[in-house]
């Protein structure tokens, strides 16, 4: 798949949140959820940062020339390689692939980018 080059400022600031991603990774059980619940997810904290790392993504993508209906699908490959780059799991504790990056996309991170009347499957 095609890459894209971060700015010195963009690197510094990717460098930023996947430091919170890091902290965060990993499951994270709701305070209602007992011990043994298979009830996991992504921290608000870890979602935060992987919408800002989405978006710091596609503005570097969009800068290097990436046509619109490819966009997308770079950006989630390019962050599902730089967490398992940087061993951030997921919720799981699983690696980090891109059908794993399309899961907390469209399950975490899509409902708050857009209002829940755009939001479909």
């Amino acid at each position: 798949m095609a890459s894209f080059n971060l700015s010195p400022d963009q690197a510094q600031e990717e460098a930023k949140l996947l430091v919170i991603c890091k902290q965060y990774q990993g499951e994270y059980r709701p305070a209602h959820h007992g011990p043994g619940s298979y009830a996991t997810k992504y921290s608000r904290e870890f979602v935060k940062a992987a919408i800002a790392l989405y978006r710091l993504y596609s503005t570097a993508a969009q800068h290097a020339g990436a046509r619109e209906w490819y966009l997308h699908a770079l950006v989630l490959d390019h962050m599902a390689r730089r967490f398992r780059d940087t061993k951030i799991s997921t919720c799981r504790g699983a690696t980090m692939t891109l059908p794993n990056a399309e899961y907390l996309y469209k399950t975490h991170m899509l409902p708050i980018l857009k209002p829940p009347s755009e939001v479909s499957d």
